[in-house]
Formats: C-alpha cells, sequence, structure tokens
C-alpha cells in the first residue's frame, strides 16, 4: 500500500546536503521475497542506508554494488537469482529461494534529487502521486545517462523530472492512481514504451498516502493504538473531548490529537480517514462518534466492546448505514492495552491489503 516513505524522508534530510545518495528499487520478483516490486531503499556514499528491500539480507551486499554507481554516475541493475545456488542463499541469509531484479539509481545526477523531494511532499500532504522510473538493459547493467529517466507525476498531472517518460506513460492504459489505493492491489507496473522511436523499458510505482487512522477516545488504551499505528509509518488522528485524555505529549510523535465533543466531528475532520476505532467507554459517546462516521464511511470501522455492545448501537443509528466490526480486532486472545492495540492495528492491517488474518504456516 504504501513504500515508508516517512522513514526514508528523514533519511533523505538528514544527508542529502552531505552525501550523494542512490535509490534502490526492487523492479521483479519471482518466489518468496521479503518486499515485493516498488520496495525502495536509500544508500548513502558513507554506507548507511534507509528503507529495506529484503529482511536486512541484501542491504550490505547492495552497498558494494553502490560504489559503482557512485563512480559512474550511472544507473546498474543488480540480480539476485537465490533459486540454484544454495551457497548463495546461506551466504546472504536470506533462505527464500527468491529471485530479485533491483535498480541502482544516482539521485544526485539531473533531476533525481527534485523528484525525491516532490514524492516526499505528497506523501506528507496525503496526496497520491505515480514514480516512474526507466529500467536499465540488464546486459550492459549500466549503459544508461541518469540524467533523465526518472519522473515524478502528480494526481494532477504535474510532472517533475523527465517529462519525455510522462508521455510515454500517458500513452499506457492504466487505472487511476487512486483505484489502486486500496485492498492490496498491485502498487507498480512494468510495461514497454516508446520513447522518441525507441523501445523503452518503464516502470511505474504509484505511490498513495499512508493510511489515516482515527481513533475515537483517547483513553489510556487508545495510547497503545496510536503507536501501532504511527510504528507502522500510518497517520493518527485521535479526538476526545476531555482535557485530561486529549493531550499531544501522551501519544507519540506526529499523532494528531484534537480535542472536542463526539458530535462536533465533521466531515472535514474525516476527509482521508482510512480506518476509525470507536473506544471511548461510553455509550452515548460511541453512538455519536458513529453517527459522525456514517456520514462519511472509512473503509474500515471497529467497535470496542462487546458483539451485543455493538448490535445495541446499530440499532440505536436506525436508517444510517454502518459496517462495523465488534468486538473490534483479530482473536489473538487479547486481554491487555498493548495486546488489544495489537490485535485492531493487525485487523486494520489486514483488511487493507484482503487478508483475513489467518495463520500463514501450517501448524
Amino acid at each position: 500500500m504504501h513504500l515508508g516513505l516517512e522513514s526514508l524522508a528523514r533519511f533523505y534530510s538528514d544527508r542529502h546536503d552531505t552525501e550523494r545518495l542512490v535509490l534502490a528499487t526492487v523492479v521483479e520478483t519471482a518466489g518468496s521475497t521479503y518486499r515485493k516490486p516498488g520496495a525502495l531503499m536509500l544508500l548513502s556514499e558513507s554506507g548507511a542506508h534507509g528503507g529495506l528491500v529484503s529482511g536486512g539480507c541484501l542491504e550490505g551486499d547492495l552497498a558494494g554494488h553502490a560504489v559503482a554507481v557512485f563512480r559512474e554516475a550511472r544507473p546498474r541493475l543488480v540480480r539476485y537469482d537465490l533459486h540454484d545456488d544454495p551457497e548463495l542463499v546461506m551466504g546472504l541469509g536470506l533462505g527464500c529461494g527468491g529471485d530479485l531484479l533491483i535498480q541502482l539509481w544516482p539521485v544526485f545526477v539531473g533531476d533525481g534529487s527534485r523528484v525525491l523531494e516532490a514524492a516526499f511532499q505528497a506523501a506528507e500532504k496525503g496526496e497520491a502521486c505515480r514514480l516512474l522510473q526507466r529500467v536499465t538493459s540488464e546486459t550492459s547493467g549500466h549503459d544508461q545517462s541518469a540524467s533523465a529517466g526518472l519522473a515524478l507525476v502528480r494526481d494532477n498531472g504535474s510532472v517533475i523530472g523527465d517529462a519525455d517518460i510522462a508521455r510515454a506513460w500517458d500513452c499506457v492504459e492504466k487505472p487511476d492512481i487512486d483505484s489502486q489505493a486500496r485492498l492490496g492491489a498491485p502498487r507498480t507496473r512494468r510495461c514497454g514504451v516508446n520513447i522518441d522511436g525507441a523501445e523503452a523499458d518503464l516502470l511505474a510505482i504509484d505511490i498513495t498516502p499512508p493510511p489515516l487512522v482515527l481513533v475515537c477516545g483517547a483513553g489510556p488504551d487508545a495510547v497503545p493504538v496510536a503507536e501501532q499505528v504511527r510504528a507502522l509509518g500510518w497517520r493518527c488522528r485521535v479526538v476526545d473531548h476531555r482535557g485530561a485524555f486529549a493531550q499531544v505529549s501522551r501519544f507519540p510523535a506526529g499523532t494528531d490529537v484534537i480535542r472536542q465533543r463526539p458530535e462536533a466531528l465533521n466531515v472535514m475532520q474525516l476527509d482521508g480517514v482510512t480506518a476509525a476505532v470507536v473506544m471511548s467507554h461510553h455509550v452515548g459517546h460511541d453512538l455519536a462518534y458513529l453517527r459522525a462516521l456514517a456520514a462519511a464511511p472509512p473503509t474500515w470501522v471497529g467497535l470496542l466492546g462487546p458483539s451485543r455492545r455493538r448490535k445495541t448501537l446499530l440499532e440505536q443509528l436506525g436508517d444510517m448505514e454502518l459496517n462495523v466490526f465488534g468486538p473490534a480486532g483479530l482473536d489473538i486472545g487479547a486481554e491487555l492495552p498493548a495486546s488489544v492495540a495489537l490485535s485492531i492495528v493487525a485487523a486494520i492491517h489486514a483488511h487493507l491489503n484482503g487478508r483475513d488474518g489467518g495463520v500463514l504456516g501450517e501448524h
């Protein structure tokens, strides 16, 4: 759904004035891999990295390949074929038997920095955009200049970077960015395009805003919910009318805390909300929150408390239609606030990715 741009933006901000940077992009995968196409990572000239393209197994090796990219100022492809080489699998610690094709792009050349900064700004504002990257030839590995071949297309159609690949992408039949933002839809598309009469390989990555979770009620058990949400790099908004609870200092950095009564929650404050957790521990306040949410229903709404509480509140909603999960969360035996928060946020994560939250492996 989203690519961890908040942490990448911090890494970029801390280093771009003092170090050159290389962008690593997962172009394609086969078999079992930790990250999927579209995953991004930044590598600095000093060897540090932000983000992950694997479970931490390939990043050190990629830093070695990036040395040549810093030296030549040209993109190059790196393929990890871990199917037929058991020693390589064990040596890198991957052990999954998957294949990855990763492109290293010198963002210090051409419009690379402007493109990245525009992507970070769009993510911060909650705007959808599309990152376009020309994929270099795998046969030569580094035959393409980095002065062109990278662009960002905003949702309003404006382009930062290489206008040629943006025009070529316009000729490709494709869905709207927002139509792919939910329920585990593919976030990348790789296709052949025509640029100035020549065939080119293009990777398009849809960058959608990280989910925005609204927590209705700021009691003690709301704090670990916000912590779980922010740990995922998602956005979090907490609303409560009680001054003792609606305090920014109680919640993790980046949490938007609003002090107001439940019935004052308006459509503007619900704009962009992906999921909502109603947990005020007061029937009347929960009902007011549900009425407000029914006017602009998020993708997922969870209600704390037993199923009979959900039934009673939905009956009181009358003709207002709202699909509510209650008790909110997955059945993991949660009891204390931290485990309840884990259960709730895991349920949201599963729903947004079109999953049922079941067990991955066999017993």
